[in-house]
């Protein structure tokens, strides 16, 4: 571990040098967040596999901000494999937020790959583009499967907050055409966990605060998040997973704050009832007490790792 550890230190300064020259300036947060990454691989166990910043689209499109970029972090646990993998996606309502914090520490030792993931953020690119990169990692990491000894038929998705929106459309729209485009690699995955998301855009269904980016013209997330800078209802429709829940879809994990003045929890159980319609398997963990960040605890993130064992016990 002491040469990945190195090799952070230098890649904090590369990371910096470089967002300096191609005019991104991180801000001390930003700093603060790769040095508690350093932190975390440093803590991983002996023989954990990382790759970090792996691009998974020709393109590699790098945006003006930090984080607006399409790459990856890949961490693979010590061992044989090959591996359940975890597709992890930010929040950050979608114009802001990394892919450099993903709990990889919980998730490596309970026998998980992990590939954390970003995607271009909408300060350089309306929606849909954020979920057309979360395919194309998906994609990039079915074919790259073998060597990075990942198990194919065992990828599951998750996300907070806009992650979660994000997660839930990937979970939903797989091996669809709805947001990307057919491919000789699935699409599919094998189940989610959302934590805290937003899942309707509709401004009366989603109980949406008055002060938020689907009532509010002069929200940031609204003007970066629909083309025109503006509302508009069937782009909205577009955007909202709750719109494709379909039969046949694989196991879904809801968590939810039941103190969250974000995104009311009236969105996850929302899509509780649209699932559960549809005869889906799924699961919904309002956490008494917990709002839009503290849903995050020892207790919840060890449900969704029970779950997601459980979920792909029978996938060969």
């Amino acid at each position: 571990m002491k040469k990945i550890f190195s090799c952070l230190n230098g890649l904090c300064f590369g990371l910096l040098l470089s967002s300096l020259l191609g005019g991104i300036l991180m801000t001390d947060a930003d700093k603060k967040v790769l040095e508690e990454k350093q932190k975390q691989i440093a803590a991983l166990p002996k023989g954990t596999q990382v790759i970090l910043d792996q691009s998974y689209s020709e393109s590699n499109f790098a945006g003006t901000k930090f984080g607006s970029a399409q790459n990856l972090d890949l961490y693979v646990p010590p061992g044989e494999g090959p591996f359940p993998l975890i597709l992890w996606i930010h929040g950050g309502g979608w114009h802001s937020g990394a892919k450099d914090l993903c709990s990889v520490g919980r998730w490596i030792p309970a026998g998980f790959a992990i590939a954390s993931v970003n995607y271009r953020l909408t300060v350089d690119t309306p929606f849909p583009a954020q979920i057309e990169d979360c395919f194309s990692a998906l994609i990039w990491l079915r074919q790259n499967s073998n060597k990075y000894k990942i198990d194919p038929n065992k990828v599951v998705v998750s996300g907070h907050s806009a992650g979660a929106h994000l997660a839930a459309l990937v979970a939903f729209t797989g091996n669809t055409e709805a947001f990307v485009k057919k491919s000789d690699v699935s699409t599919q995955v094998q189940a989610a966990s959302l934590w805290s998301g937003p899942y309707d855009f509709d401004r009366d269904n989603g109980c949406w605060p008055k002060t938020t980016m689907v009532w509010n013209p002069s929200d940031l997330f609204a003007k970066c998040f629909f083309p025109s800078g503006a509302y508009e209802i069937e782009f909205a429709k577009k955007a909202s997973p709750i719109n494709y829940v379909r039969s046949g879809l694989p196991p879904i994990m809801i968590l939810h704050g039941e103190k969250d003045d974000i995104v009311t929890q009236k969105h996850a159980t929302l899509l509780h009832e649209a699932l559960t319609k549809q005869g889906n398997q799924v699961l919904l963990d309002i956490q008494p007490g917990k709002d839009h960040s503290t849903v995050f605890n020892d207790a919840t993130f060890q449900k969704t790792i029970d779950f997601f064992k459980k979920s792909l016990q029978d996938k060969k």
